[in-house]
């Protein structure tokens, strides 16, 4: 029953993730594979930050955040060379 509670845990987690950068999960997950199979960036566009006085905020998550929660939803575990920063700024 462990195992589920984590899964849903971290899927939640993941929602909250994508909603963050205007995307669904599903979209953020579909991002994600693409990632994985075909080295691709997922575009995202952040806000223009006043108080940073650029045009993207800082992440408001970690790559290391994303890869724990994937690794549990999909019940994986990932090599180190995969997981990394793969989100690409569209500003």
């Amino acid at each position: 029953m462990r195992m589920l509670d984590d899964i849903a845990t971290s899927k939640k987690w993941i929602e909250n993730c994508a909603a963050q950068f205007g995307l669904s999960y599903q979209e953020l997950m579909d991002g994600v594979k693409e990632w994985r199979e075909n080295d691709r960036s997922l575009d995202i566009h952040w806000d223009y930050d006043e108080q940073e006085g650029r045009g993207c905020r800082i992440y408001p998550i970690t790559p290391d955040d994303l890869w724990h929660h994937y690794e549990i939803v999909m019940k994986t575990k990932l090599d180190k060379e995969v997981k990394k920063d793969f989100f690409n700024c569209r500003c």
